[in-house]
């Protein structure tokens, strides 16, 4: 499985490209924003881009957009210190298959960058317990059901 690793802190970076790599992951590009992590996708052929939603010039976000447009067979799993709902919503929108947090051990990535490339959605815990705050929270204002029920 090939791997784009896109964070504008090359220090953290550079180690999470070490710490993947010693966990088995072919660790197949590091780039430090989102144009080029758009670019490396389509170039190497990446199976997972993992990318920080937040650098300089062209935002997680936006590059997920462009990925999932240039390189559909791409998962795209974002990885941030930031869980803040609109965040995690935009990248899910703009077509990431998943939001884990920064502080998670290494082989939580690595799960996650396996579920992505099979297609798999994941979020951390945190992440999904506050998104599953909202769901309720939404759920007690608009009393009809969120999911169409099942037939």
């Amino acid at each position: 499985m090939r791997v784009v690793i896109a964070d504008d802190h090359s220090y953290y970076r550079r180690a999470l490209a070490r710490m993947l790599r010693a966990s088995g992951v072919d660790v197949v590009a590091e780039v430090g924003n989102g144009a080029a992590a758009v670019s490396a996708a389509g170039v190497t052929g990446a199976d997972v881009v993992l990318m920080d939603i937040y650098m300089p010039g062209t935002s997680g976000a936006e590059a997920a957009r462009a990925i999932a447009r240039r390189s559909p067979g791409t998962a795209i799993v974002m990885l941030s210190v930031f869980a803040q709902e609109a965040e995690v919503v935009d990248a899910m929108v703009a077509g990431a298959n998943g939001y884990v947090l920064k502080d998670r051990p290494v082989a939580e990535i690595v799960a996650a960058i396996n579920a992505a490339a099979a297609g798999k959605p994941v979020v951390s815990p945190g992440i999904a317990s506050a998104l599953l705050g909202r769901f309720r929270q939404t759920a007690r204002s608009d009393p009809r059901p969120a999911l169409p029920a099942r037939s």
